[in-house]
């Protein structure tokens, strides 16, 4: 499967579970949502992408970058999306590491508002940005080569989906 389809794919999923998980933060006990419920009528959705800029990795900017643009237009040229429906999408180079994933899968939630977190393409740093993900209720997607298993648990991570099979039972 070429990368812009696989980000397709990626970005379609996470338009699916806006709704829901945006309701689900909007109404927590624990006060850490702050969105409201997405209404019928003009949308955006806002998409964080953590992305390694390092050219060690297959899944770095300069690889994905085009694919994630052409994915974006292909998504709303091809009718795949009901009118008014619109992404903006803000970029933060990580270079696969725990910490600085963990930080910037905080500052994408608190200020720049995102309302899904397509996640690192590692293992290492997806694992902290679901546990960050989880704490906010916030929808992340797996792609690339973050197959943990741990992140299928929907007790630990429930906001957090992946768009490549895991084969767990």
């Amino acid at each position: 499967m070429n990368a812009s389809c696989y980000f397709l794919q990626v970005l379609l999923l996470s338009l699916f579970t806006i709704p829901i998980s945006t309701q689900l933060r909007s109404n927590s006990s624990a006060g850490h949502g702050s969105k409201a419920p997405i209404s019928v009528g003009n949308l955006t959705i806002h998409v964080g992408l953590l992305i390694p800029r390092s050219s060690s990795s297959p899944f770095n900017y300069a690889i994905t970058a085009s694919a994630v643009t052409i994915a974006m237009e292909k998504v709303k040229n091809d009718g795949f999306l009901p009118a008014g429906i619109n992404f903006t999408l803000v970029w933060m180079y990580e270079e696969c590491m725990p910490p600085t994933s963990a930080g910037y899968s905080y500052q994408l939630f608190h200020e720049a508002s995102i309302d899904v977190l397509i996640a690192p393409p590692c293992t290492e740093a997806a694992l902290v940005a679901g546990d960050v993900a989880s704490y906010f209720n916030l929808p992340m997607v797996l792609w690339g080569q973050s197959f943990a298993t741990v992140l299928n648990d929907l007790a630990v991570y429930p906001p957090v989906m992946s768009v490549m099979p895991n084969y767990k039972e």
